[in-house]
């Protein structure tokens, strides 16, 4: 039960801080957005900005394909 607990306890050191992912270079972004998060899918890029909003880009992060606002 010890050998239990240690290793959960490892687990989230070692897991749960991770930073957030690098955004990719070749995305183009608004002015003035702080990106919260990016997801990368088949045929597409999604960034979460701390503004409240989702962008879906093309796959290439060249184009704007739809913006989605969040309720709060």
């Amino acid at each position: 039960m010890t050998l239990a607990m240690v290793a959960l306890i490892w687990l989230f050191f070692t897991r749960l801080p991770q930073p957030i992912a690098a955004l990719p270079d070749r995305i183009a972004l608004p002015e003035g957005t702080t990106v919260e998060a990016v997801t990368q899918g088949r045929g597409f890029l999604l960034v979460v900005t701390s503004d409240g909003e989702i962008l879906v880009f093309d796959p290439e992060g060249d184009t704007i394909r739809q913006r989605i606002a969040l309720d709060p």
